[in-house]
């Protein structure tokens, strides 16, 4: 975890100026409820920096549907 934590290439996502906007459109669109509000967060701040791939095995980013959700334990 050190590593992965000191590394160059790592880049901290934080809200923007367009983060509210973002985020509304994805709980208008998905309507997620429970924990699946937070996984919006995410997918938000993702769309707010330009990355539209999630590499994840949670499959319920799959509802964003601006991301594309890649699953590394799932055949392609």
């Amino acid at each position: 975890m050190e590593s992965l934590l000191d590394s160059p290439s790592r880049v901290r996502l934080a809200e923007g100026e367009r983060h509210r906007e973002i985020l509304a459109e994805l709980l208008r669109t998905s309507a997620p409820e429970g924990n699946m509000l937070h996984d919006a967060h995410i997918a938000a701040l993702l769309i707010e920096h330009g990355a539209y791939e999630i590499i994840t095995a949670d499959e319920s980013f799959r509802r964003f549907r601006r991301l594309k959700v890649v699953n590394p334990f799932r055949p392609s």
